[in-house]
């Protein structure tokens, strides 16, 4: 008991010692002058991006205007698409309804070291357009502008007669008139 009385008495005491320390009146602002010295002096606060600030304006908007907003982007919505849908502006085009995609084609194979400038500058010549590829296989499907069966096995053999050709297959062939 006499030990716990001890102990209960320094800590009275201590207590009493530091209630008795008051810090000098100044000792605040000096403190914060000393952590300015220190720590640089203060940052201005960084102002929010346009983005957020245009955020924060939209959220302050009342109710009713936001609504009216949005009733103004659904009719200008369906304005333009009636508009398209009225001028024939569907703005959809089906793979395979264009010309090149009639005419007669071959199945050509090139070689590995072909150069694409010798194989354009010989379609060139002959009017052939390579129209899809490659397919699986390394195939090209190229179109042949013949008119006859004739014309189509000239060029077919013409194709598979150059260097950079490794094999050409027939494909679509005209309709041949009897001519």
């Amino acid at each position: 008991m006499a030990a716990l009385e001890q102990a209960e008495r320094e800590s009275f005491e201590t207590n009493a010692v530091n209630e008795a320390i008051r810090p000098p009146a100044d000792a605040l602002s000096r403190f914060s002058r000393a952590l300015e010295r220190e720590a640089g002096p203060a940052r201005d606060v960084a102002r929010p991006s346009l983005l957020a600030s245009a955020w924060q304006r939209l959220v302050g908007l009342p109710a009713g205007l936001a609504w009216a907003t949005a009733a103004v982007a659904l009719v200008l919505f369906v304005g333009q698409a009636a508009y398209r849908l009225s001028h024939g502006e569907n703005g959809v085009e089906i793979a395979g309804t264009d010309e090149l995609s009639k005419l007669p084609f071959a199945l050509v194979v090139f070689k590995a070291d072909a150069r694409m400038g010798d194989i354009t500058g010989f379609l060139d010549q002959n009017h052939a357009v390579i129209v899809a590829g490659p397919l699986p296989g390394g195939m090209f499907k190229v179109a042949l502008p013949a008119k006859t069966i004739a014309d189509y096995d000239r060029l077919l053999g013409l194709i598979a007669a150059q260097p950079f050709t490794e094999s050409a297959i027939q494909g679509k062939r005209p309709v041949d008139n009897g001519s």
